[in-house]
């Protein structure tokens, strides 16, 4: 009766606790059999490992409990003790150890048992048992327990002692030699020296032992030696076979042998080889003395007696006049001179013994080839003790270039100014500084200015030249004339042009800015009459009207195609009026029509397979006088094609019927030019427009060598000819649809005949039209101009050695003796240091010098010597406007035969620019140092040529664990890891090879020790000047961390995905339980109480009015609760949906959502037998219930549509209201937990879910599902 008294809101609650304390109980025995079963798999799992650990070791092992008994050993202990398993298991391990060691051992191994019991840390330590070197490692296991380690080591001591014996012989070996000796490792990092190595090099042994032997190269060798000792030690670690090194080292000579060992060691061997050196280079100077005094002397060397007879001449004299020694010495003088020569020196010879010295005499010898030369000789008497004459002592230099280059000079100018009146081209310079304007002749013709009546540069001079523009031109060209005066910006122009004398011409004139240490210091400038240009466009403006004219009415057929279906066949485009005449048909009927169309008789006739060939080459091509003919016309036809540069085309054709009958009359003409051709010097012929030679008259033989027959038979003949310079030149003339029909056909090119001479041939050549125009090929002739060529050569040379001596002498240069006393300057010292001749001369050089260098310069100086006569000098210098340079002087000393300084030869270069960058370069150097080795990021610098690695940064070896010597010289590729190497070769490097750049590449370096970097890969080129690859710099940033927690981030999403799906099976499965207990247990329970109502009520007497009213009341409520049960029931968990499927749940979902909010629901459902399994029903189910609860709560909408699709293998669900539209801040709120769980339900089932506003007003809710229908069960 208590529970009849209870309330609905009572019954549930006390419902509500059962279940939670149901629930409860049921979830923390779960997770007891659940820790429990966890448990027992580790435990299993660790007593696996412990028992694979135990038996599968090579050492043996034994576990002894806190009281030192032995609980356990294994397999390995047995076969290295000698000791049965089962005579230690159980047994005191203070027993043990008396059973196997003796009394020495005994103590020790007691005293560290007692410590084993203290559970003190007992360090590993050595026994002999059985004749064995055991090491035994003590160990905590845990805290009742220590494990003992045995390792048999009784081998490897042995090998270690002889290890040390060896070691003791080698290191009396090692440290006995004279020689130093040094060991490298295969990373390159030096094991060990001796100490001669000490001794020789000076470098102590602590300074060089762990440094890599590229550290050791610094430090023996300089700069300029430094690449060659490189080379020499990566031939070494390459295998390669090396001989002896020789190096400069401070005053030593040494020499350096190595070799590379089977393990990969290197062994080194350094001799000091000074004093050898010394002895072969005193010998060698001795040699060289003599040899630089006489036989090696630069100048032509002489000797005569007092007769003119030669006593011995050198090695220079011999070479500049052809003969051997044996056909000069007891000659006179006079026989190697022409008449004139010869004679002149009877009179000079005795002048010359008298006086003793010759100085500037010029005479002519003839070379043994019969060649003149002039030269021009200085020398003196030499004298025996006594005073007699003994020899001449005479040098000459060959001054026959001289003489040539000044006569050469003569016609240089005389050429100049007749070039000048040629090309009406004429120049004019000014000195920006100085203001001094300077004009050739031919400047002053095109102005028709008297030069002699006016000053060049004057005001007068300038207005005269301004006015001759017209006045709207003027402030044009007097502003482009002050921007390339002012900031060096060159121009270009032309203009109308009115003379002095009143004269309407065109002229072009242009100018560029002379610069000098960025400051414009001149301007150049030419000026030249370019009227009969502009009348020659004009001309040409008017022949391209006319040419469009005679095109359009040209005798020859014209028709142009378009290529169609990769060129199959070709569609007209153009069709001209004679190729309507003579084809017979309309140019309406033609535009459009594929070829093959209008003539069928194209393909037999041969023409399309022309047509396909030139398409396909682009060369022209020549289709000869053949018959054609279909159903509509007959007659002969040539046909010339060719394509145009927008890949069409060309057709020109003529019907040559009637010319047919003409051919006799051509064979008479063809016959008389014949006989004419045949009777020239010039090779003349005539070519076909396809090439092939038709007639080729015999002076060819004469000058290639082949028959005419010969080019008959190979019309391509010629261009085996040509030289290979030449070739392309040659092939482009004679083969160029352009150049075939251009009327200026001449060019020149060298061939080499038959005979292997090489001989130039000027061409000429016109193209031949008839009658109609139609091109008929081309006569050309070729005339042999290998003379005039040679002619012309040796005056090309004559002009580049006149510039040489004259233009490019730019270096300053003095002489000083040894007193330092200037003796000689040129005039470009002169200049520089703002000083004339006579004030330099007999003066000291030291003002000139910064004297902060002079005490440098002087030193360097005293170094100079007859065996070392050169010294170069870099020092700072002021010039005669006080400005510091710096200057690269070259100071060669001179000698008199007692080896005395006579005087020294100083030739500067300034070196400023340099030196400044020089400076620029290190600062520069120094910050890429600093950013590229303090980058956090993996920098390396690699060879275009192998891809091998030339330097890396501190952090790539930190990252990577490699040392400097271990990544230098390597393939880039080896740094990367086996599971991308293949993408790398195959994608990244062919993407750099194409595109220069590789941008954020993932890709996987491996460490030394194998471990993986996860890096964004980015690679850049440095290019020089001229944009030649010098190296790559490749950057790797290390994502590693990154890609981890995007993997901890994905697997993270994975996991609350399947822990969503779990806790939603679990949320069903708890709903449908409860929906089962309300509706049987509840619902029976209910039913049972209002039976049992109804059977108290019939049992009460009616007189019991009030009573039987409760009663009643009662009823009503058990009723009332019972359909509040089913209404509980079906909202948790819908029957319908598990007895009749989801489409009768929508249904039943549709009438209810209708019912209770007002809103029209429409179904589209197809097809509805669509057989749906569970786990998709629910969740499908769920996301209609959410969405049409949020359509209530915020849609103000008055119609819904619920569609459903079946499409292939995927379900489509929409659900669309014409409410007011969800917002975007709605979507992404981070508070809509039913958007948030609609989403996570799609993704439990793999599926896409979106939601969006719909245009016009409403919202739109998507859902995309991988579906496979379930099969009916029956029943």
């Amino acid at each position: 009766m208590n529970n009849l008294n209870k309330t609905k809101e009572e019954l549930f609650k006390e419902l509500e606790e059962l279940q939670q304390k149901h629930n409860s109980l049921k979830d923390s025995y779960k997770k007891d059999i659940a820790e429990r079963d966890r448990t027992l798999d580790l435990l299993r799992k660790d007593r696996e490992k412990y028992r694979f650990l135990f038996e599968g070791s090579n050492d043996g092992i034994i576990l002894v409990d806190d009281k030192l008994r032995i609980l356990d050993a294994n397999t390995a202990y047995t076969r290295i003790t000698g000791t049965p398993k089962e005579d230690v298991i159980g047994k005191s391990a203070i027993n043990l150890a008396k059973k196997h060691l003796n009394i020495k051992q005994l103590p020790k191994v007691l005293s560290i048992l007692k410590e084993a019991i203290l559970k003190t840390p007992v360090n590993t330590f050595e026994l002999l048992i059985n004749d064995k070197i055991i090491e035994i490692s003590p160990e905590n296991f845990n805290r009742e327990q220590r494990v003992g380690i045995l390792r048999d080591v009784t081998e490897i001591k042995k090998a270690e002692n002889n290890l040390r014996e060896r070691e003791e012989e080698y290191r009396a070996i090692f440290e006995g030699v004279n020689d130093g000796i040094i060991r490298v490792d295969k990373t390159l990092e030096i094991l060990n020296i001796n100490s001669a190595f000490v001794g020789i090099t000076g470098l102590a042994k602590e300074s060089v032992l762990g440094k890599s032997v590229f550290d050791l190269a610094r430090k023996l060798v300089n700069l300029k030696q430094l690449p060659q000792i490189l080379k020499y030690i990566n031939n070494i670690i390459t295998n390669k076979p090396v001989k002896p090194y020789k190096l400069n080292f401070q005053d030593k000579i040494l020499e350096i042998s190595a070799k590379r060992q089977n393990n990969g060691e290197i062994i080194g061997v350094i001799r000091d080889i000074t004093w050898c050196k010394r002895v072969d280079q005193a010998l060698k100077e001795s040699e060289k003395r003599y040899k630089t005094m006489y036989l090696d002397a630069p100048l032509p060397y002489q000797s005569l007696d007092k007769n003119g007879v030669f006593i011995d001449v050198n090695n220079v004299w011999l070479n500049i006049l052809g003969y051997e020694k044996a056909e000069v010495i007891g000659k006179h003088f006079g026989d190697f001179m022409p008449f004139e020569s010869a004679e002149l020196v009877k009179t000079r010879l005795p002048k010359f013994k008298k006086e003793g010295r010759i100085s500037n005499a010029e005479f002519e010898m003839v070379k043994k080839n019969g060649s003149i030369i002039n030269v021009k000789f200085d020398g003196k008497v030499g004298f025996d003790e006594n005073g007699n004459f003994k020899q001449t002592h005479c040098i000459f230099e060959d001054i026959t270039e001289r003489k040539n280059a000044e006569e050469a000079l003569k016609d240089s100018e005389n050429l100049l100014r007749a070039t000048e009146k040629l090309t009406k081209v004429g120049g004019w310079r000014l000195d920006v500084e100085k203001q001094d304007m300077y004009w050739t002749d031919e400047a002053y013709r095109i102005h028709e200015i008297d030069p002699t009546e006016i000053k060049p540069g004057s005001a007068k001079h300038i207005e005269q030249s301004l006015n001759c523009y017209d006045e709207k031109d003027r402030s044009i060209i007097q502003d482009a004339f002050n921007k390339c005066a002012g900031l060096g910006i060159s121009y270009d122009m032309e203009f109308p042009f009115t003379t002095v004398k009143g004269n309407r011409i065109w002229i072009r004139t242009t100018a560029r800015a002379e610069m000098e240490n960025n400051k414009v210091v001149g301007v150049v400038g030419n000026i030249m009459n370019i009227t009969e240009r502009k009348v020659a466009e004009k001309e040409l403006k008017k022949s391209e009207e006319r040419y469009k004219g005679i095109a359009k009415n040209n005798s020859a057929c014209i028709a142009v195609y378009r290529p169609v279906n990769e060129g199959a066949d070709f569609v007209f485009v153009e069709f001209n009026p004679m190729a309507e005449k003579v084809d017979n048909i309309p140019k309406e009927k033609v535009i459009g029509k594929k070829v093959t169309e209008v003539f069928s008789g194209v393909v037999e006739f041969g023409l399309l397979n022309v047509f396909q060939e030139v398409w396909k080459t682009g060369k022209p091509q020549h289709f000869p006088v053949s018959v054609y003919k279909d159903k509509r016309i007959h007659g002969y036809r040539e046909n010339y094609v060719y394509k145009l540069s927008s890949g069409e085309i060309v057709a020109v054709y003529n019907d040559l019927t009637d010319n047919k009958r003409a051919g006799e009359k051509l064979a008479s003409s063809e016959l008389k030019f014949r006989l004419l051709a045949d009777n020239t010097n010039d090779w003349e012929y005539w070519i076909e427009p396809d090439g092939k030679y038709i007639f080729i008259s015999k002076s060819c033989e004469e000058i290639t060598g082949y028959s005419a027959n010969d080019f008959y038979n190979n019309h391509k003949l010629l261009y085996t000819l040509v030289h290979p310079e030449y070739v392309e030149m040659v092939k482009i003339h004679y083969e160029s649809e352009e150049e075939k029909e251009s009327p200026h056909g001449e060019i020149e090119f060298l061939i080499i005949n038959r005979n292997g001479d090489k001989k130039w041939i000027e061409h000429n050549c016109t193209p031949v039209f008839d009658e109609f125009g139609n091109f008929m090929g081309r006569r050309g002739n070729n005339r042999d101009i290998t003379e005039r060529k040679r002619l012309e050569e040796n005056l090309k040379k004559s002009e580049e050695r006149f510039r040489t001596v004259v233009q490019d002498q730019t270096e300053v240069i003095c002489r000083f003796d040894s007193n330092n006393i200037i003796v000689f300057a040129n005039e470009v010292y002169c200049d520089f240091f703002g000083k004339s001749m006579d004030e330099l001369i007999g003066h000291k050089w030291f003002p000139v010098a910064h004297a902060d260098d002079i005490e440098i310069i002087q030193d360097k100086l005293k170094t100079l010597s007859i065996s070392n006569p050169v010294v170069v000098i870099e020092n700072r210098v002021y010039s005669g406007k006080g400005e510091l340079h710096w200057f690269q002087f070259i100071n060669r000393g001179v000698y008199n035969q007692k080896g005395d300084l006579i005087e020294i030869q100083s030739v500067g270069r300034n070196i400023t620019g340099r030196k400044k960058a020089e400076v620029e370069l290190r600062e520069s150097e120094e910050k890429f140092r600093i950013l590229y080795n303090n980058s956090p990021d993996m920098y390396v610098s690699i060879s275009p040529d192998d891809a091998s690695i030339l330097y890396c940064n501190e952090t790539f070896m930190k990252e990577t664990g490699y040392s400097e010597n271990e990544i230098i010289g390597q393939p880039i590729f080896k740094m990367y890891h086996e599971d991308c190497l293949e993408d790398v070769k195959k994608n990244v490097f062919a993407k750099f090879v194409k595109t220069g750049v590789v941008v954020d590449k993932e890709v996987i370096i491996k460490r030394k020790d194998g471990s993986k970097i996860i890096a964004s890969l980015n690679v850049n080129p440095v290019k020089d000047e001229e944009g030649n690859i010098l190296y790559s710099i490749s950057s790797w940033r290390d994502n590693t961390e990154r890609k981890r927690a995007e993997e901890k981030i994905a697997s993270f999403q994975k996991d609350l995905i399947n822990l969503n799906k779990h806790i939603e099976d679990l949320r069903e499965k708890e709903r449908k339980q409860i929906a089962r207990d309300l509706h049987d247990d509840l619902g029976q329970k209910l039913t049972a109480l209002n039976i049992d109502i109804a059977w108290v009520k019939n049992k009460l007497p009616k007189s019991n009015y009030q009573i039987l009213e409760k009663i009643e009341s009662i009823g009503e409520l058990i009723n009332e609760t019972s359909k509040s049960i089913r209404d509980i029931a079906s909202e948790i968990r819908p029957s319908i949906l598990d007895n009749l499927g989801l489409i009768a749940a929508i249904k039943w979902q549709a009438k209810r959502f209708k019912k209770s909010s007002g809103i029209n629901c429409r179904l589209v459902l197809s097809p509805e037998e669509t057989e749906i399994g569970p786990e998709l029903s629910i969740n499908i189910f769920r996301i209609i219930q959410e969405a049409l609860t949020n359509i209530i709560r915020h849609s103000q909408a008055s119609e819904v549509i619920i569609r459903m699709l079946k499409k292939d293998k995927t379900l489509e669900l929409k659900i669309i209201d014409n409410g007011i539209g969800i917002d975007k801040e709605s979507i992404s709120k981070s508070g809509s937990f039913g958007l948030l769980g609609m989403s996570e339900r799609a993704k439990v089932c793999n599926g896409e879910f979106n939601i969006s506003k719909k245009e016009g007003g409403g919202t739109v809710l998507s859902l995309i599902l991988p579906f496979t229908e379930t099969k009916k069960e029956n029943d």
